[in-house]
């Protein structure tokens, strides 16, 4: 798990949360991932994107939109959490990037 830092030239900042994951199936985990949403979303979540690359759409990105990072850390970290990523059946553990924004001074 990594922190990291980047800059929002608008002035409302989020967090986000970046998981990469590979699995066999994406259409399977994307429909799982979806199911899940309402409880990332009591947890804080604001908002979610599904990516893949496409040289491997094996290879999937959630990228996700928190208000602030420490909601994130904690309910990644959460046993709700745990369970939702087991649902997954990936190949290997989840990468979870935690992304703060630099506030502009």
């Amino acid at each position: 798990i990594f922190t990291l830092g980047y800059i929002n030239l608008r002035g409302n900042y989020m967090a986000k949360v970046i998981i990469k994951v590979r699995v066999a199936y994406p259409s399977n985990l994307i429909k799982v991932f979806d199911s899940q949403a309402s409880v990332r979303e009591s947890s804080g979540e604001r908002s979610s994107s599904v990516c893949f690359l496409p040289e491997d759409p094996n290879v999937t990105f959630f990228i996700l939109d928190w208000k602030h990072v420490e909601e994130a850390k904690i309910f990644w970290a959460s046993k709700s959490a745990i369970n939702q990523m087991a649902q997954w059946h990936s190949v290997g553990s989840p990468e979870i990037l935690f992304l703060e924004e630099f506030r502009q001074q």
